[in-house]
């Protein structure tokens, strides 16, 4: 006995038979299954067997007569260098496919939603930097050996190892250059925090290793841009800290001037006049911090018709 249906949302999860998802919801005695996803499965043959074989399992075989009957000759005919007969045997393959699956799979585009939804626009504006950050900007790229005026040698070879991290490192300073120093604020009082347990687990420590980590003096050889054990957010943490080149030319406190970033100048005023009208924003960051300092900057924000009193958290933004 079991329930009369299953729906799982979110069923792109079940893309591995052997997943414990996959497996729990199998144990499931029902005889009616709908799984819903409004993620594509980029193309992947084996996924789109998974989540159909946990619809109806069984219907499309094994999954080695499926790989051999369905997935080998379609994904034979998606390369670069595939033949003609490769590119054929791929589409009759699909078409079969497609026939098979069609009285239970329903693939519906966006269509089924174009009378209901007001039409999409979609705007990519290029904003620039305040003098500020270029000055920082063109710091960073000398001052890591990104130009040909490298003013240290320490970072030789940098820029073939740690390009991303640098990248990462720089949407610091396009964001808003005050997220320099919050990262530093956040590593130093971490540092602070392991030191004191360093001591607790360790006994005793020398000044000179309080020095040398407090400073950076030794942290460009102890970063390995292409150990095994260095994860883009350590090369990050590397690239920003140890040599301090940001120091002499940020004021202090920068994270509470918004006039810093354009961007940031650019998306108060956007939100402001999406406020006004009584529209709603939806924000997004690939950066936890950005988004921080972007909530600080928002309870500074005058209310409509209220200009003594900012936004608050819960009534204006969440």
């Amino acid at each position: 006995s079991g329930p009369d249906l299953l729906i799982c949302d979110e069923a792109h999860m079940i893309k591995n038979t052997k997943a414990d998802i996959t497996q729990a919801l199998k144990q499931v005695k029902t005889q009616r299954r709908i799984a819903l996803t409004g993620s594509p499965l980029q193309n992947n043959v084996m996924e789109y067997y998974c989540m159909v074989d946990f619809v109806r399992e069984g219907f499309l075989g094994t999954k080695h007569e499926f790989r051999n009957r369905f997935q080998n000759p379609i994904e034979n005919g998606q390369h670069a260098n595939s033949t003609t007969d490769d590119v054929k045997i791929m589409n009759q393959r699909s078409h079969v496919l497609y026939e098979q699956l069609k009285g239970f799979v329903q693939r519906m585009g966006m269509n089924v939603m174009k009378d209901e939804l007001p039409p999409k626009v979609v705007y990519v504006i290029s904003v620039k930097l305040s003098s500020l950050q270029r000055k920082l900007y063109i710091r960073f790229l000398e001052y890591h050996g990104f130009t040909k005026n490298e003013k240290t040698t320490s970072a030789k070879g940098l820029q073939r190892k740690c390009f991303f991290s640098a990248y990462h490192a720089l949407s610091k300073i396009w964001n808003h250059p005050g997220l320099l120093q919050i990262a530093k604020e956040h590593r130093d009082s971490q540092q602070s925090y392991d030191t004191i347990e360093n001591f607790l687990v360790e006994g005793s420590f020398s000044d000179d290793d309080m020095d040398q980590d407090f400073n950076g003096d030794k942290m460009t050889d102890k970063m390995d841009c292409a150990g095994k054990n260095a994860d883009n957010d350590a090369l990050e943490e590397g690239l920003i800290h140890p040599y301090n080149w940001w120091e002499d030319i940020l004021p202090e406190k920068t994270y509470g001037k918004i006039d810093y970033s354009g961007k940031m100048v650019l998306l108060l005023d956007l939100l402001l006049m999406s406020s006004e009208r009584g529209d709603k924003a939806l924000v997004f960051s690939q950066s936890l911090s950005t988004l921080d300092l972007i909530e600080s900057f928002l309870e500074k924000l005058p209310r409509r018709g209220k200009k003594d009193e900012c936004w608050r958290q819960g009534k204006e933004w969440y």
